[in-house]
């Protein structure tokens, strides 16, 4: 279980990530830093950690403004754009022997960094699951959060096999939408079953975890 944190945070690049996000959908990021009371000066700091309140608050207005069918899909393709152009951790990740070295340093780093966000992965037989906890009850388990953390865990991980990964399946809490044509667009990205109504949780099998790193 996650230990629960009275002021949980998320790093200062996630938020630069939003940033990134909401200008692609053509958002004044700066008025909407305004509007929840946020200084835009701490992103100046790299080391910086942020209010996971303000970066909720950031988020929500944001999906408002850019009217996106899919912000939880397009804002987990915008981290994933992350990953492998900068970060520290995904340095980490690419320097581990195999892939499921990689998803041993990825979990304890947001261990280390007490990010609100706290990713899983477990192995049962032949398969392995991912998934996550959020590490305080206050913050809403929204279904934008669900689709972007699995969108951004299945980037990562096709990344680090090199294009090899394939899915058994995607489940998802919320319910499945009513336009075919939006499910079409889930099946797109992780190429995959989806499944609504369920637990939020990525199958894959687990022989894709020894596959090395080059």
């Amino acid at each position: 279980m996650v230990n629960y944190q009275k002021n949980p945070t998320v790093s200062v690049g996630l938020v630069k990530i939003l940033n990134a996000y909401a200008n692609r959908r053509g958002i004044d990021f700066k008025k909407v830093a305004r509007f929840c009371d946020f200084d835009i000066g701490i992103l100046n700091n790299g080391e910086a950690r942020v209010s996971s309140t303000f970066f909720e608050s950031m988020w929500l207005r944001i999906v408002f403004l850019s009217k996106d069918p899919y912000p939880g899909l397009n804002f987990g393709r915008q981290m994933a754009k992350h990953y492998p152009g900068g970060s520290i951790l995904f340095t980490m990740m690419m320097n581990c022997a195999t892939i499921e070295n990689a998803l041993q340093v990825f979990v304890r780093y947001h261990r280390i960094m007490a990010d609100i966000i706290q990713p899983q992965f477990q192995k049962t037989r032949e398969l392995t699951h991912l998934s996550w906890e959020i590490s305080t009850p206050k913050i809403h388990n929204r279904s934008h959060l669900s689709e972007a953390l699995l969108c951004t865990y299945y980037s990562i991980l096709n990344f680090l096999s090199q294009g090899e990964l394939t899915l058994i399946k995607v489940c998802f809490t919320h319910a499945a939408p009513s336009d075919p044509a939006d499910m079409n667009e889930y099946q797109r990205v992780f190429n995959a079953p989806i499944l609504c109504s369920n637990i939020n949780l990525m199958h894959l099998f687990i022989a894709i975890l020894h596959k090395g790193i080059l």
